[in-house]
Order: C-alpha cells, then sequence, then structure tokens
C-alpha cells in the first residue's frame, strides 16, 4: 500500500516538472472584402468623375455638381426634378393660351417703351426702371390669370421670349438711328422684365 501511495505521489511530481503544455494563439476569421468594383464610385451623370457621395432617396452616387442640398440632405437632379413635378398642375395647352395672351400684351408694352424712349430721351431711361417693374409684372399675372392660376414648369420661358421677340424690331429700329437712349431703356425693360417674369411664373 506504502508503495502505491509513493509511486503515485513520484508521478505527480513528475507531471508537475514537465514543461506546460502550448496553447495555440487563436486564428481570427476575417470578413473578405467587398468588391469594389461591382460598386461603381463615379457620378450617375459624370462618369469621368469620382465621388463618395450619395443620393438620400435613390442612393446613386453623385458628385458636387450634382448635389442639391435640401433639408434632409443632399439629393441628385432626377428625384428634385420627380419632387418638383407634384407642384406643377399646369396643362399642355396653357402654353399655347400663355403665347396667345403674352404676344400681343409684349408687343403693346414694348411699342409704348419705344414711343415713350423715342421721345423723352434722357429722361425716359428713369422711367424705364419704375415702369419695368410694373408692365412686366402686370404682364405675368396676365398669363397666370388666364391659365386659371396653374402652374407650369416651362410657363416663364414663353412669357419671357414674347417679350425678346417683340423687342427684336425695336432693338434694331434704335441701332439704326443710333437712339442711344431707346437702347439703353429697352435694354432695361428685357433684362429687368424677364426676371420679374421667372420670378412671378416659376
Amino acid at each position: 500500500m506504502l508503495e502505491r501511495t509513493a509511486q503515485s505521489n513520484g508521478d505527480l511530481q513528475q507531471t508537475l516538472l514537465a514543461e506546460p503544455p502550448t496553447i495555440e494563439p487563436e486564428q481570427f476569421i476575417s470578413a473578405p472584402e467587398a468588391d469594389q468594383s461591382a460598386y461603381p464610385l463615379t457620378c450617375y451623370r459624370h462618369a469621368a468623375v469620382q465621388t463618395g457621395l450619395r443620393c438620400n432617396r435613390c442612393n446613386r452616387h453623385i458628385c458636387i455638381k450634382c448635389a442639391r442640398r435640401t433639408p434632409v440632405g443632399y439629393r441628385c437632379p432626377d428625384c428634385i426634378r420627380q419632387q418638383e413635378n407634384k407642384f406643377y398642375t399646369g396643362l399642355v395647352w396653357d402654353y399655347l393660351i400663355a403665347a396667345l395672351v403674352a404676344f400681343p400684351l409684349a408687343f403693346a408694352i414694348v411699342v409704348g417703351f419705344w414711343y415713350v424712349l423715342f421721345e423723352f430721351g434722357f429722361i425716359s431711361i428713369f422711367l424705364a426702371v419704375v415702369g419695368t417693374c410694373w408692365v412686366s409684372g402686370f404682364m405675368a399675372d396676365a398669363v397666370h390669370w388666364a391659365v386659371r392660376r396653374r402652374r407650369s414648369r416651362y410657363l416663364g420661358y414663353v412669357v419671357a421670349g414674347a417679350l425678346m421677340i417683340a423687342s427684336v424690331p425695336f432693338l434694331v429700329l434704335s441701332l439704326l438711328w443710333l437712339d442711344i437712349f431707346s437702347l439703353i431703356g429697352l435694354g432695361i425693360l428685357l433684362v429687368g422684365g424677364i426676371k420679374i417674369i421667372f420670378a412671378r411664373l416659376y
């Protein structure tokens, strides 16, 4: 009995004196890298421009030129256009109505302007500044009333185009007669009038 106990103690001492077992380090398995080629990092409208910015609605890549800042983040022009279309209630024939109303009004306005500019000379420039605000606003409101206050994306272009076309013959006459005051006054009418028309009909 004593011999067995001594033998067990000897085996235990040999086990304790033996080298500790080696523990292999854990092998961490890393996730595979995403294939960048599957996700183009270029603007969907400008293929040569690299970008990391995305539209927060359609999730397409957009560059700085295409990004439109909104209260909820950056969006692409297509998403902005779709959102704006909800506010345009105009019909196709509204453009025809606008043209029929705008062209006679524009011609009458330009004739009246040209007569005042031709008769009053230098003083007519100040009259042109004041008159432009009134007549262009009246023209835009008349067209807006004619289409029953419906909004269209290109309605302002039709009205502004009518004003430009009506002004061309009188600009040519003023240039041939070297009437500087008429040229300046008609220029004020065109620049100021177009801005006011777009502001009213956009």
